[in-house]
């Protein structure tokens, strides 16, 4: 999506030519949605008492709080939070490389 500056339909669409049977679940879509709507960028730059502060979008922080709302996540237990923070790091960490080797193997076609 962000490579080729798709919308979400757009990109099902593109990938549907090659994989029929994709189908995101409403969650993932929901994301995705949201990710586009942030222009791929869900953090925004900011400055709080003359300090640059990086901080979500509103409409990223909002998908956030339904998010943790709909999974029964506190949010200020710094536990739960550390938790999700590392599996989230670890999801992206994994996606990042799998489109890598994706790049690769198309570029070595």
């Amino acid at each position: 999506m962000r490579n080729c500056s798709l919308s979400y339909s757009a990109a099902l669409l593109l990938a549907r030519e090659s994989h029929h049977l994709i189908s995101p679940n409403p969650g993932f879509e929901l994301q995705l949605r949201i990710w586009g709507h942030c222009n791929y960028d869900v953090i925004e730059p900011s400055r709080k008492a003359g300090k640059p502060v990086s901080e979500g979008k509103a409409a990223y922080k909002a998908w956030e709080k339904y998010r943790d709302e709909l999974l029964g996540r506190n949010v200020n237990d710094p536990v739960a939070k550390a938790h999700f923070s590392m599996v989230a790091k670890l999801a992206a960490n994994f996606g990042k490389q799998k489109a890598i080797r994706a790049y690769h193997d198309v570029a070595e076609d």
